[in-house]
């Protein structure tokens, strides 16, 4: 198998696990989820994006980073999403499944990792996902678990 394949077999493993494991993810943790993801395939290698879709347009999204970066928090709480998820090449997921462009979800924009960590400092988010909760323990021992796993066995095949 190649690496793109054991990764999309690796990402249906984990939203299984996670699917089990957490009731509701999607209704307050897929940003958690991820700048989780985000980073666990940024360091193997995978060349990916956070995207989200809001009701409201990316510009207004720009320009609330500006005032959270002159020190002006009085609109922070607008910093939050209807939905974030990670963009792989063609293929949209969180969590939970895979989306359909068009069809499941459509994309507003862009975060950066800073972007998106500022978006779940301030904005208004599901309580139960609160940065020092153990489910974002959970989350992360997951992912991570399950990159350990696959890709192991990826560098074991190709000394083999």
């Amino acid at each position: 198998m190649n690496k793109n394949s054991i990764l999309l077999k690796t990402i249906l493993e984990i939203q299984t696990e996670l699917r089990s494991n957490i009731d509701e993810l999607n209704m307050g943790g897929c940003g958690f989820f991820a700048i989780i993801m985000y980073s666990v395939m940024k360091r193997y290698g995978f060349n990916c994006k956070i995207v989200f879709y809001s009701s409201r347009e990316k510009k207004i999204h720009n320009n609330i980073f500006n005032e959270i970066k002159s020190k002006n928090f009085k609109n922070a709480h607008d910093l939050s999403v209807n939905h974030v998820f990670i963009k792989y090449k063609n293929y949209f997921f969180d969590g939970h499944g895979f989306l359909f462009k068009g069809i499941d979800v459509d994309v507003t924009g862009e975060f950066s990792i800073k972007e998106l960590a500022l978006s779940l400092k301030y904005g208004k988010w599901n309580s139960k996902f609160s940065p020092n909760h153990n489910i974002l323990q959970t989350i992360k021992f997951i992912i991570e678990n399950e990159f350990k796993r696959s890709f192991s066995v990826t560098k074991e095949l190709s000394l083999s």
